[in-house]
């Protein structure tokens, strides 16, 4: 059974990612991750298998199951930790009346907003109506393939679709989400109130934490829709981005704990 499951994973990996191919190009985002978990999968269905032949020929083969079962258990234990955390980030309830909402941009094709960046911004639209006094921080600098920066594509956007640009402030230098936010703060002094973030759902989970670790005072998620196509790509992607953030987050903590006790040690030494 564990031979015949490993097989069914490796092959559906494999057509998924023939999908995401098909439908959004090669050039997808971490799209390799299910050829490499594809490839994974058949080799652990090639070692099982044979092994199943050793061990029915008298001639050992019984620590390789033991082995893959292990390795297929952490990775279940990993993907579950934080699969979880991003999922429950997804169904995230907005709340009304924010002061200000910050919306975190997406990859432009040349000067058009992408379909996910066209999501976050009919999210921020359907926000800004019913709220008229919320100010929208648009926050996203040029990067490769786009002719202008996602700031200035997603003010385009939202003025063509009725709302004033008063009530829009571009940030254009950020280039990831933790920029997206450390900058837009230091620009309007939103972290230290009550502020919104819209991003697709997949992504809430991060920005929120990233929010809390640069020192917003309350920040709220505005979750917006993602492509059902590429939905368990995204999760998957989001998975490991989230445990890298985290793994950072730990570094720095233990640098200024250890950073504290030098200081305390020359202190003392004194």
């Amino acid at each position: 059974m564990m031979t015949a499951l490993c097989l069914i994973f490796g092959l559906l990996c494999l057509a998924y990612y023939a999908v995401i191919v098909l439908y959004s190009g090669m050039s997808t985002d971490f799209a390799w991750i299910w050829v490499a978990a594809g490839i994974v999968f058949l080799v652990f269905s090639l070692i099982l298998w044979r092994c199943a032949v050793r061990r029915a020929a008298g001639t050992g083969g019984k620590l390789g199951p033991g082995l893959i079962l292990a390795a297929v258990g952490c990775l279940a234990l990993f993907s579950g930790w934080f699969g979880r955390q991003i999922i429950s980030g997804m169904s995230s309830r907005t709340l009304p009346g924010l002061e200000y909402v910050i919306v975190l941009g997406a990859h432009v094709k040349g000067k058009v907003p992408s379909n996910s960046l066209v999501r976050r911004l009919e999210t921020a639209l359907d926000y800004a109506k019913a709220n008229p006094d919320t100010i929208l921080i648009l926050s996203g600098g040029r990067g490769e393939g786009e002719d202008i920066t996602e700031a200035e594509c997603m003010s385009n956007y939202l003025i063509a679709h009725g709302i004033g640009k008063e009530r829009l402030i571009e940030e254009a230098n950020s280039t990831s989400t933790r920029e997206n936010l450390q900058f837009s703060d230091t620009m309007t002094g939103c972290g230290q109130v009550p502020c919104g973030i819209v991003s697709n759902n997949f992504h809430i989970c991060r920005a929120l934490k990233t929010a809390w670790n640069l020192g917003y005072q309350e920040p709220h998620g505005i979750s917006a829709p993602s492509n059902p196509v590429l939905q368990v790509h995204y999760i998957v992607r989001e998975i490991f981005a989230l445990a890298r953030d985290e793994a950072l987050q730990q570094i720095q903590e233990i640098k200024k704990h250890m950073s504290t006790i030098w200081e305390q040690m020359g202190k003392n030494g004194r």
